[in-house]
């Protein structure tokens, strides 16, 4: 792509967390590259809205790439967030089985957590679980402390930042009309 003067190996299209993140990264390996953005600003689409939930694995069908990328990023996301000053929280996660109906699909997930590695897990009685979070009700839970959350927004801003002191160029109010290979 050329934009006025600059050419650019890698034209990345949206500002979102995983555009932000695709830039940030290959800024790290000196490739020169733009990321054009229809908003005015960086993660002003789905990236800023999402839960900001950070998965453990648990939900994930084993052997699958989303299983083990969750649980691999999971892991990272720790060093991630130190190095961008975002915060992380690691609050865990409490799945919880109301009834004797809800028992087959928590183990299902504990079965699926152990197939994917997540670490940490543990099957908790109602006793522990008011420990963990008083007031809750059911007849058993399940733990999973590498559930986190962290501000997608806050994430997705970092990202961009850091690649654009890395020499990445951001187009905002940019959008994308046609793509040409030259």
């Amino acid at each position: 792509m050329t934009c006025g003067s600059e050419a650019y190996d890698v034209v990345i299209a949206g500002a979102g967390v995983v555009g932000c993140a695709a830039a940030r990264e290959l800024s790290r390996y000196g490739v020169r590259t733009a990321v054009a953005e229809k908003e005015p600003d960086v993660s002003m689409a789905t990236s800023c809205r999402n839960s900001g939930v950070l998965h453990s694995g648990i939900n994930y069908k084993p052997g699958t790439n989303r299983a083990s990328l969750s649980v691999r990023g999971n892991a990272m996301m720790d060093d991630l967030c130190a190095e961008l000053k975002v915060p992380i929280r690691r609050i865990g996660k409490l799945t919880i089985a109301l009834d004797e109906h809800d028992l087959s699909g928590l183990h299902n997930q504990r079965e699926q957590g152990l197939a994917n590695g997540v670490p940490g897990m543990e099957i908790m009685n109602r006793e522990t679980m008011r420990r963990v979070q008083p007031g809750v009700d059911g007849i058993l839970g399940l733990w999973t402390p590498t559930s986190a959350i962290i501000s997608p927004y806050g994430l997705t801003i970092a990202l961009a930042e850091n690649a654009h002191a890395n020499g990445v160029d951001f187009f905002l109010s940019c959008r994308i009309e046609k793509v040409a290979m030259t």
